[in-house]
This record gives structure tokens, C-alpha cells and sequence, in this order.
């Protein structure tokens, strides 16, 4: 055995420069023409030109040589590395605690770093909702029969949620204009569309809220004036039906039958035993057209519109004006029915 340590060449012990050659290079170029013989994975070499040194990592080809960045020791400072994927075109715009999406470094510039850092730890809770009074009015919408005079007790209500108190009386609106102060008593006849809407002042609210972060925010709601809803008393001519003696001849022959609000609508209505010996009629303002069809339910939906005929009248509204023209179908002959049945009349 040698009583000697043979060095490989490039390791020299003695000189002022590191003791393996392969640990200190001059230029980039110098540390990608090592020889694959020469290198390992987890090799460490210092670059003179860059002043950095590189590892290799995942493998021995120069594609696998990595900037060793060693991590700043726990309470120590360290450089972030602030560079982009470059695998990724676009950068993904987060939220950091209180700074919001998009805000760039000159957004930040000339704060504190103290500052910066508290944004960035802590979100403040956004503002609070103040919400709104209301004022309700009643009662609700209806569709009346057109030229019906009605009296109707109106009532409001008022709900101030966040804001102050009500002020003075609430009022009361007909199509926009000023009636009376309300609950009131008031007296209409229901031609077409009539509006009815409750009005009210109010004081600004005063009561604050405080968020969870201990944030209180002022009131927002200032002093205004607040209207409801529109309640509608919409007036519809009426479709009459029910039994006659004689066939009618004018509006007083109409109107005393059964009536029937709702508009132009498929109507299935019960032929009473009551109706024995008499003359069914179903009469309907002529604008909604000539039946197509009369279905006897119990007769298994046969069609017996050939059973009536068809004449004009013309008939007034429930204020026993303002005529027109109605659709009037007649049974040819008396009903002979003992018990109820239905016919159902179509459009």
C-alpha cells in the first residue's frame, strides 16, 4: 500500500484559490463547458462575472444549472423574489387583506411601511346598509266592475327602519294629485285606471352602526319625502250570465243576471236546476269577439253552441251610463234540466 494521498488533477491543497478547480469560475460560458465527467447533481459553483452561484438540480445538463438562492434564516431579512412565472402572460390580480385587486407599488408609494403592512393584515368591514322608511298603503289592488261607485277606507302605514320619524299626517293621492290627509274615506267611481299612492315626510335618521372592526358609520338617510306603491282600482266591464224568461232585448234585460270581472276569459259556469223552463243567456262585451265554442261538461265536452243564438245589445256600466256593444248568446229553447250541469263558453 502507498504511504501517500494521490490528488485527482484540479485538486490542489496548497495554492491561494479553492481547493477543487470546479468550484470557482470565471464566466457562464466557463461553467457550461464542464465536462459531463466532472459534474454531479447537487454541484455548487461560484461565477466570478455574476457574482452568483449555481446548483445543479435534476440532472448533469447545462439546462439544469438553477441561481442558488439560499432562504433568509427565521427573524432574518431576506429579498423577495418579485419576478413572474414565466410559464404564465398573464399575472392573477388578488386581493390582500385591505388592498384591493389591481392597486400598483405607485399606489403604495410615500405610505409607511408600517402602513402597508397593517393594510395587508387587516380588511376592514365594508360600510353598513342604511335602510330605507317605507309607507304602505291599503287596502290592496282590486278590478272593479267600470262606473262602480265605490268608498273606499284607506289606511296608511309607515315603517321608518333606519331613518327618523314620521312627520306630520301621510296624504292621500288620486292619479297624482292631493286628496286629504290620511285614514280617510274616499269616493271614486272606478272608470279605467285610478292610481292611489300614500305620502309622507320624514326626519333623517340618527341612529349609527358600528362594524365588526369597531368602525361606527353616521346615518346616511337624510330628511325627504316618500311615497308607496300604487294601489289600483282598475274598472272592467262586466260578462253577465243566468237565466231569463223572454229573450232581452235592452240593458235592463242584462245587467240584473250574474256578472262575472275578469276579462276576456274561458268561462265554465253552472247551469242551476233553477234555470228549469227559462232562457240561459251569457252576454260579454263585443269586443272580445264571437264564441267558437260551448263545451257541455256532462254531455262528454259536445260542442252545443248550435243550441244558442247569437244577438247585439247594447249595455251600460254599473253607473247605468256609457253603453256598448255586447255579445249576447241565448239558449233557442227553454232548459229542461232537473239538477246542475256546466257548460263551459269559449273565444
Amino acid at each position: 500500500m502507498p504511504n501517500f494521498l494521490a490528488f485527482p488533477q484540479g485538486f490542489d491543497v496548497l495554492h491561494d484559490g479553492p481547493i477543487d478547480s470546479r468550484n470557482t469560475v470565471e464566466t457562464l460560458e466557463e461553467l457550461n463547458n464542464f465536462s459531463a465527467a466532472v459534474r454531479y447533481e447537487g454541484m455548487q459553483v461560484y461565477v466570478k462575472e455574476v457574482g452568483d452561484v449555481y446548483i445543479l438540480k435534476g440532472g448533469i445538463l447545462n439546462a439544469n444549472w438553477e441561481k442558488f438562492a439560499p432562504k433568509p434564516a427565521e427573524g432574518e431579512g431576506g429579498e423577495i423574489d418579485a419576478s413572474f412565472d414565466t410559464d404564465k402572460t398573464t399575472p392573477t390580480l388578488v386581493e390582500v387583506g385591505g388592498i384591493a385587486k389591481g392597486t400598483s407599488v405607485a399606489d403604495l408609494a410615500g405610505k409607511p411601511i408600517t402602513d402597508i403592512i397593517e393594510l395587508m393584515l387587516w380588511k376592514p368591514s365594508p360600510a353598513p346598509n342604511f335602510s330605507q322608511p317605507k309607507i304602505l298603503l291599503s287596502p290592496t289592488s282590486q278590478t272593479v266592475e267600470e262606473g262602480e261607485e265605490l268608498t273606499i277606507d284607506f289606511s296608511a302605514s309607515y315603517i321608518k327602519n333606519d331613518a327618523g320619524d314620521q312627520v306630520g299626517a301621510a296624504r292621500l293621492l288620486f292619479n297624482g294629485s292631493y286628496q286629504d290627509t290620511l285614514p280617510n274615506d274616499f269616493t271614486f267611481n272606478a272608470f279605467g285606471r285610478n292610481e292611489f299612492q300614500a305620502e309622507v315626510d320624514h326626519q333623517a335618521g340618527t341612529a349609527t352602526k358600528t362594524t365588526e372592526d369597531g368602525v361606527v358609520w353616521p346615518n346616511t338617510i337624510q330628511a325627504d319625502t316618500i311615497t308607496s306603491s300604487k294601489v289600483v282600482f282598475q274598472g272592467q266591464r262586466a260578462m253577465f250570465y243566468g237565466a231569463v224568461d223572454t229573450d232581452p232585448v235592452i240593458s235592463d234585460d242584462i245587467r240584473p243576471l250574474l256578472k262575472i270581472i275578469t276579462g276576456k276569459s274561458n268561462k265554465k259556469l253552472n247551469i242551476l236546476s233553477s234555470y228549469a223552463g227559462k232562457y240561459f243567456v251569457f252576454a260579454y262585451p263585443a269586443t272580445y269577439g264571437k264564441l267558437s265554442f260551448v263545451k257541455y261538461i256532462e254531455g262528454l265536452g259536445a260542442n252545443v253552441l248550435g243550441t244558442f243564438k247569437n244577438m247585439q245589445i247594447d249595455v251600460a256600466d254599473a253607473s247605468l251610463g256609457n253603453e256598448i256593444e255586447y255579445e249576447v248568446y241565448v239558449t233557442t229553447s227553454p232548459l229542461l234540466y232537473s239538477e246542475n250541469v256546466q257548460y263551459e263558453f269559449q273565444f
